[in-house]
């Protein structure tokens, strides 16, 4: 986590998706740039139970704030919401 610190700057990177037993899941990273290069920073990855905007927020938010990531720095972000029916 010190190098995305170190970076500043950030993207927030979260899918999420249904799997075959119908639980929700979300897999969250941070990318940012390192000594020129683009790197990713695994966060986490989490079952979710509360699938409306303001529950993956939650989650989201709760972990970038565990880590303490100051998110005045991110720049943008990406979320890939699918599902299995």
């Amino acid at each position: 986590m010190d190098k995305v610190s170190e970076a500043k700057f950030f993207s927030l990177l979260v899918d999420e998706t249904t799997d075959l037993s119908k639980q929700e899941q979300m897999t969250i990273c941070l990318r940012y740039i390192s000594d020129n290069k683009l790197r990713e920073y695994f966060v986490d990855y989490v079952s979710v139970h509360d699938m409306t905007g303001e529950g993956l927020a939650n989650v989201i938010l709760a972990h970038l704030r565990h880590l303490s990531v100051d998110l005045s720095f991110m720049v943008e972000y990406f979320l890939i919401l699918t599902s299995f029916v």
